[in-house]
């Protein structure tokens, strides 16, 4: 079976989280920004860092070091068109981390939004624990189950409705 992230346009993605109905892609962006603003990481991983939503607020005088990682190759190279030029030594990494072993130096900060709910998350946590230099800090943003909603909002994006399939 074919990783339903990988069948996602970067648009449809777009378009979805930030559409009224979900508003994920804003509240996001906010929540990373305080985060950098707050810990003021020298180095960063953003796992599942899609097309970049929070990159504009990365300061490269006090974050010299960024690494995007995303199992999509399309959300990696809009992140890259949009983000090479303003943050230097920008490192995108095309990964899946419930499957493969992360092998990058370790990081200050490892922010993790909306991942969780479609890795393994022991292979995960592995992968985090290696990345995360000592004393280092663990973001993560998780949507809980609910009752009253359903996993994948319904918006006019069709192609979201497919990480029903691995969403746990």
């Amino acid at each position: 079976m074919t990783n339903p992230w990988l069948e996602i346009s970067p648009n449809d993605y777009e378009s979805h989280m930030a559409s009224p109905e979900v508003r994920q892609l804003q509240a996001l962006n906010k929540i990373f920004r305080n985060c950098l603003t707050k810990l003021k990481p020298k180095s960063v991983a953003i796992l599942g860092c899609c097309t970049g939503n929070g990159f504009e607020h990365i300061d490269p005088s006090i974050t010299e070091r960024v690494v995007g990682i995303d199992i999509n190759p399309k959300f990696l190279s809009i992140t890259m068109d949009r983000f090479s030029f303003s943050i230097p030594n920008l490192e995108l990494l095309e990964f899946d981390i419930s499957n493969d072993e992360l092998e990058i130096q370790p990081v200050d900060l490892v922010f993790g939004a909306l991942i969780f709910e479609y890795v393994d998350i022991e292979k995960g946590r592995a992968n985090i624990r290696k990345i995360l230099k000592p004393g280092g800090h663990f973001v993560a943003c998780l949507q809980m189950p609910s009752e009253s909603c359903s996993v994948v909002t319904p918006t006019p994006y069709k192609s979201l409705e497919k990480l029903t399939q691995i969403c746990h």
